[in-house]
């Protein structure tokens, strides 16, 4: 398969799951209705996706990357998590829900990690991460997931 029909394939699925959102919450969805929303067999969701939170995950990376990928183009942090928030109110139901489900593999544990190792990332190009340096960044990270989820 190629990376564009493996991508149009993870966009159907992430369409029926959002769209299921809107009905039910996401730890209440099942694998089944989401291919059978999206007209797929079930070894094709698991040979895109580990489980539907991995599939939850996707759709914020996807968001996340498309509002930091215009830092790149001489965009702040600050405007990039501007259009995060932008991208996420265009699905505030899904989010809603994604954000709402508090078990293992979680999306606020997700979206910690990854903002967490994006400003390391940034952080470690200036400076070594001192004890005292993490502890602020980690404060940092667990209010930016709070503000996201709020």
């Amino acid at each position: 398969m190629t990376q564009q029909g493996k991508n149009a394939i993870d966009l159907v699925l992430a369409e029926s799951l959002i769209e299921l959102s809107a009905k039910k919450p996401i730890d209440k969805i099942t694998i089944k209705e989401i291919t059978d929303k999206a007209g797929v067999i079930r070894p094709t969701f698991y040979n895109h996706f580990q489980d539907k939170y991995d599939l939850v995950h996707w759709v914020f990376d996807k968001i996340l990357m498309q509002s930091f990928a215009h830092m790149g183009e001489g965009k702040t942090v600050y405007e990039a998590l501007v259009n995060k928030f932008t991208y996420i109110q265009q699905e505030l139901i899904f989010f809603q829900a994604a954000f709402r489900c508090d078990t293992q593999n979680s999306l606020r544990e997700h979206d910690f990690r990854l903002i967490q190792a994006f400003y390391a990332d940034r952080i470690t190009r200036i400076c070594p991460l001192s004890d005292t340096l993490r502890f602020q960044l980690e404060m940092y990270c667990q209010g930016s997931v709070y503000m996201t989820v709020k």
